[in-house]
């Protein structure tokens, strides 16, 4: 037998049904792929603007093509060594600890660190996977880093607007594959003009969203566009009752939930807030 040549659901009998299914299974939301797809064409859009923005900041007069040609090229911007990156990773976490009073009414008791990967999972595996809220949290966590002043520096923010981009990327192309038709090189094409990804991380990526896990990507950026989301609601509720510090706490306290239940219990505190005349 040979593989098809073709990839995605889209191809099998009721392969778009089927696409639906997970769409709102990795979400844990009930949209559609279409609205999904539109968010990741609105996401890009945004990252486009705040990256030219950096651009202009930075006084690069350069195309933005020819930029990144020089952040994928100049040696300066790549560590040398695991140690290195493990460093590095460890530093962005003691600027966040600076401030995490600021966000958090308490932090666990257990430490942290980063570890190489086994080196043989390493040509295949990719940075994690779990469900829309975990991913969704850590998304939103690089937000908060951002927000907090953690990247030190405007190539910092640059990165940072990169990696979202990476991220927003696969709400266009995993449904596209899965759903509405793409091909693979329609894809892959797609992702060399809105990341800054290698070849071979583009063609593992690809394969990724149309083989062997479809709609499992999209929790990323669905997830963070919902807690951005519930959070705008509380602000908007509680105005100045509201405490940044209280909602992570609500976020938080009952650990992994689908999103749906996640909004059920934001809405509840919204609800008691409201009626107490604050956040608490």
């Amino acid at each position: 037998m040979r593989a098809p040549a073709g990839v995605g659901l889209t191809q099998y009998p009721e392969g778009r049904e089927y696409y639906l299914y997970l769409t709102r299974l990795h979400t844990t939301r009930e949209v559609t792929p279409e609205e999904v797809q539109a968010a990741g064409y609105e996401l890009l859009a945004e990252f486009r603007a705040r990256m030219a923005e950096i651009r202009d900041r930075l006084g690069r007069e350069e195309s933005a093509e020819a930029f990144h040609e020089h952040l994928k090229t100049d040696a300066r911007y790549f560590p040398t060594t695991h140690e290195e990156v493990r460093e590095r990773l460890l530093a962005a976490s003691t600027r966040m600890l600076e401030r995490i009073d600021d966000y958090f009414l308490g932090v666990p008791e257990a430490s942290w660190d980063a570890r190489r990967l086994a080196p043989a999972l390493e040509p295949a595996m990719t940075y994690g996977y779990y469900a829309a809220y975990t991913e969704g949290w850590g998304s939103y966590a690089s937000y908060l880093g951002f927000e907090a002043g953690v990247y030190e520096d405007l190539y910092s923010e640059y990165g940072f607007h990169i990696l979202e981009s990476f991220l927003a990327t696969r709400l266009v192309v995993d449904p596209g594959m899965n759903y509405f038709g793409m091909t693979r090189e329609e894809a892959r094409q797609f992702m060399r003009e809105n990341t800054l990804e290698s070849e071979t991380q583009i063609a593992t990526e690809s394969l990724r969203y149309s083989t062997d896990l479809p709609g499992q990507a999209l929790a990323y950026q669905m997830g963070k566009r919902k807690l951005l989301e519930l959070r705008a609601r509380a602000e908007d509720a509680l105005g100045d009752g509201f405490d940044i510090r209280r909602f992570h706490d609500v976020v938080l306290r009952n650990g992994f939930v689908p999103m749906v239940v996640l909004e059920g219990q934001v809405d509840a505190w919204i609800d008691a807030g409201t009626d107490a005349g604050g956040g608490e």
